[in-house]
């Protein structure tokens, strides 16, 4: 009976154990894992108005740690549309616009980027704003019509003259050589132009004006 018993403490001994090795080196390997990610670096680009413009490696930080890392802000530096805080990720671009170029982007003119090496299409700047939070500069245009509307025969460009039915690009180049030469004394003078007959008139007349 008492050898029962010491097997089967010495079973339960065991078990303790070989639970307390797995627990010890689960620890372990999460603890490596933790202390892989903590110290593990990403690259970020930093362009522009900055001292040391290049690429630098990181472990956290944000926008503002980027520039502090680059030397800082040139006097030209202007830092209006960034958001300083934004956490760095791996293969940001952060370009530092100059004070020149946001006053010319206020202004609707298009923005010099601060490439040397290559000329790019388009480039993303991570350092930017959210869109929801950021203006655009492209200036509002009224809506160009491709009606054809009233204009006078005496004024009308060769642009407003196509977009009347059935006149092209021929005979509204014929219109104002004719106009030119001998001018328009009534809107039927236009039958005169060679090209525009009665059928063609009678489609026109309506948007015709002296």
């Amino acid at each position: 009976m008492k050898k029962v018993l010491l097997l089967c403490f010495f079973c339960i001994f065991l078990i303790s154990c070989s639970k307390s090795t797995e627990t010890i080196s689960l620890q372990k390997d999460v603890g490596n894992t933790k202390e892989k990610n903590e110290t593990e670096l990403f690259s970020i680009d930093i362009k522009g108005a900055v001292l040391n413009p290049g690429v630098y490696q990181f472990q956290k930080g944000n926008v503002q740690d980027a520039i502090t890392k680059a030397g800082g802000l040139l006097e030209t530096a202007d830092t209006n549309y960034l958001n300083l805080s934004k956490k760095l990720q791996d293969e940001m671009v952060i370009i530092i616009y100059t004070k020149e170029q946001i006053k010319n982007f206020e202004n609707g003119n298009s923005m010099q980027l601060p490439i040397e090496t290559c000329v790019c299409p388009e480039i993303k700047n991570d350092g930017c704003l959210e869109k929801e939070n950021t203006v655009t500069n492209q200036k509002e245009e009224p809506e160009k019509s491709s009606e054809p509307h009233v204009i006078s025969i005496l004024t009308a460009t060769k642009e407003e003259w196509m977009l009347l039915p059935g006149i092209g690009e021929t005979k509204a180049t014929a219109i104002i050589e004719y106009r030119e030469k001998n001018g328009f004394q009534s809107i039927e003078d236009l039958k005169k132009v060679s090209g525009i007959g009665d059928s063609t008139f009678e489609k026109i007349k309506d948007y015709l004006t002296m």
